[in-house]
Formats: structure tokens, sequence, C-alpha cells
């Protein structure tokens, strides 16, 4: 049939359009698809059982059977392979399934407001951004059913299977476990009319947050990832080094077994937090690469400096963090004593934040803030005495130096910069 200039503007407009839908990738799987490198596993090392329960329940979400747990809460410490795990699972689906979407969500971020409301809200924003911008008339006011139906309409459009994958799911619950709070509103996505075929990962670090917001049998699956053992431990170092070839024998030789052995154990015992032994193996490549250029440069002496110590050095994670946990330690760096009470803290901090002109934050999201960076060796909480009739109170003590901490926080956000002044 011959073309007609009608035909080919037709034909290019429908060419086009596909072009757009393919390109438009949502930010998590931009994510995905930029954080593969080739140390990357899946199954993870040392998490084979829990990675195996994730690939079962992708299979139940996708097989077009009934599933009576559309959502998998994974919960455990930091550092225990949640995120990696989910992340991994997702990204092997998609390499069987390639028409598969994923969407991810932090509720520690920009999440207005911090409630399952505002949850709905982020992911039909998440989701338009994935393609064409759709007006949408809910807000945070609006019905928990009109909501959800908006949610639904989003990730229809994505065009495909969704995964969507919810980080810091505990920051939606308040000390009420029902009736908005209530992640039974999550859990029942998937039953919505004009819901796509759905698999719901959400995680955080406390164990029994489906008991406390979630009715029983509403579902909801749970995995719990334990901490870390030394022999997973033990693996995870042995499989980095191998990986990694002639570099990772090097890298293995600069730390010395026995540097290695010492920190294993350290971690097992205390923590459990495998993300401590991935930056001593860092260190130990970095300490490889110094080793060998002094070397080829005569300069074998100056080689050899602070191996081990960056894998007690939590400054080091610093420039990684939000920038609201970043505003947080700046507030506290600026203190003239190294420790603070909690309530005091969270007045500067607001007052830092409106004068940074950043969104506003709940006292709950300052109180899990510095829990995480108390975990991370930053500071440490203990609880004040308080006075007959006085509610409690924590002090948050600063282990690390507040000259060392502005440094870093000056380097890592320039929006912080100007406003650290010259004091110890």
């Amino acid at each position: 049939e011959p073309e007609t200039p009608v035909k080919t503007r037709r034909h290019d407009r429908a060419c086009a359009a596909s072009e757009l839908v393919a390109w438009k990738a949502t930010q998590a799987e931009v994510l995905l698809d930029q954080g593969v490198s080739v140390g990357d596993s899946y199954p993870l090392v040392g998490r084979q059982r829990e990675c195996d329960v994730l690939d079962e329940f992708m299979k139940s979400c996708f097989s077009g059977k009934p599933s009576q747990a559309s959502c998998l809460y994974l919960s455990g410490g930091p550092g225990t392979g949640k995120t990696s795990s989910a992340r991994g699972a997702a990204r092997a689906w998609r390499a069987q399934c390639p028409k598969t979407r994923v969407a991810e969500i932090n509720c520690m971020e920009q999440l207005q407001p911090n409630s399952v409301a505002g949850l709905y809200l982020r992911l039909i924003e998440v989701c338009n951004t994935a393609g064409e911008q759709i007006q949408t008339s809910v807000t945070a006011k609006s019905p928990m059913s009109s909501l959800m139906s908006a949610a639904c309409s989003s990730l229809q459009r994505l065009g495909g299977p969704v995964i969507l994958i919810i980080d810091e799911v505990d920051q939606l619950v308040k000390k009420a476990s029902t009736g908005e709070n209530s992640l039974d509103h999550l859990c029942n996505l998937v039953l919505q009319p004009g819901a796509p075929p759905l698999s719901i990962l959400m995680f955080a670090n406390a164990v029994d947050l489906l008991i406390r917001a979630c009715k029983q049998g509403q579902g909801c699956e749970s995995l719990l990832f334990e901490p870390y053992s030394a022999d997973q431990l033990r693996s995870i170092v042995k499989a980095k080094f191998a990986v990694a070839g002639e570099e990772g024998q090097l890298a293995e030789k600069a730390l010395g077994r026995a540097g290695i052995e010492l920190s294993i154990r350290k971690v097992a015992k205390h923590s459990g937090d495998c993300r401590h032994i991935v930056r001593l193996c860092e260190d130990g490549f970095a300490e490889a690469s110094r080793q060998k250029e002094s070397a080829e440069g005569g300069q074998e002496q100056d080689a050899k400096k602070k191996v081990l110590q960056s894998d007690n050095d939590p400054l080091a994670e610093v420039k990684h963090f939000p920038i609201g946990h970043q505003i947080l330690l700046g507030t506290l760096s600026q203190s003239e004593k190294q420790d603070v009470t909690f309530t005091d803290l969270f007045q500067r901090y607001k007052a830092m934040l409106s004068r940074l002109k950043q969104p506003a934050a709940s006292k709950m999201q300052a109180n899990a803030a510095v829990s995480a960076m108390e975990q991370r060796g930053l500071l440490h909480l203990r609880k004040r005495r308080a006075s007959r009739g006085a509610n409690p109170d924590h002090v948050v003590e600063l282990v690390v130096s507040r000259k060392s901490l502005r440094e870093v926080l000056c380097e890592a956000s320039p929006l912080l910069k100007h406003c650290f002044s010259d004091g110890p």
C-alpha cells in the first residue's frame, strides 16, 4: 500500500511514543541498572535462604493465581542485607521478565505528610515521572479509598507488572496501629480494582511492626534477616577478593589475614553489620593500590597507613547520608558541648531546617535519624535522670570530633558550608 503523508505522520508518532515508553524508566529501574558492578551477585553471599524466599514470593505474586500474600515485610537490624536482597530479587526478576516495572520509595524522604496517605501521594508522583505527567485531584486529606484508586491508576500506567519497594516503612506508623495509620492499606493495594499484577516488598528494622500495625492474616508475610555470623562474614570477604582476581589477592595481603579475622570476629560479636566488612575490603583494595603505586615510584615506606582504622571510622559514611541527617549532625556539631538533650537538639534542628529552607521534620523522624546514627557509631544515646514529675529525656552525645565532623559535612554538602562558624 502506498504511503501517504497522513499515514507517515501516524507511523512516526507511534514510533516516537514507543521509544518514549522504552526510554522513560522509573528512577528505581535506573538505579538497578546502574548499580550493578562486577562484584555484585545474586543470591547474596550468606543470604541464599532469604533470596530463595524472595524468588518464590515473586513467583506467587505474578503467577496469575490468587495469592494470600501480596506483601512481604523484611525485618532485621542495619547491615543485614534487606535492601540489597530486595533490589537483587527485583533485578533478577526483571532479567527473566523485562516488562516488569520497579518503583521504590524511602519513607524517610520526601513524604508530605509522613503517613500512608503521604506514601500514596509520593507513589503517584514517582509513577508519573516515568512517563506522561498526569494531573490528579487527590490530596493528603482525600479518603483512603480515593488515594488507593489514584495509586492503582498510576501503577497501571507504567504498563506492566510492578514491583513496589518501600524502605523505612516503620516511619508511616504512629502510636495508633489502626485506621489511617494501618499498614493494611498497603497490603490490600493489590486487591483494588484496576491494580496491575503487584509485588510489594517493604522493610524496616523493627521485627514486631506487623503485630503493631497490621491485622493478622491480611495478606502480608514476614521474613527476618538475622545478623551476619562470623562464617557468613568470612564468606563475604572471600567472595569479594575472589571476584577481583589478582587485585583481591593484593588487597588480602595488604590487610593481613590476622587483621581481617580480628575485624570479622569483632563485627560478628557486636552487630553482625556487613557494611563494616564491605568497607574493610574497600580499604584493602585502596591500600593495595597505594602500595603498588608507591612500589612503582620507589616510595614503599609511605604506603602502610591506617588500613584498619576506617573500619572504625563512622565519618566515612556521612557523605552518603540524606541531607536531613547531615543537617541534624551539623546542628549537633555546633553545640558548645559534646552532649545535648534530645529536646534541645530537636528545637535547634527545626530552626536549622527553616533557615536552610528545607522541609520540616517531625520529632519521630528526628528520633529515628538519631537512632540510625547511633548504630553507625557517630553518637551515643543515654537516658537522662529526670526530676520527680518531669518528663524523661535522652542525652545525645557526639563521639567524634566536632571539627572533623564539620569538615566532612562541608565536603559532603555545600549547603552546610556557610552555616558553620570557626568554633572548636
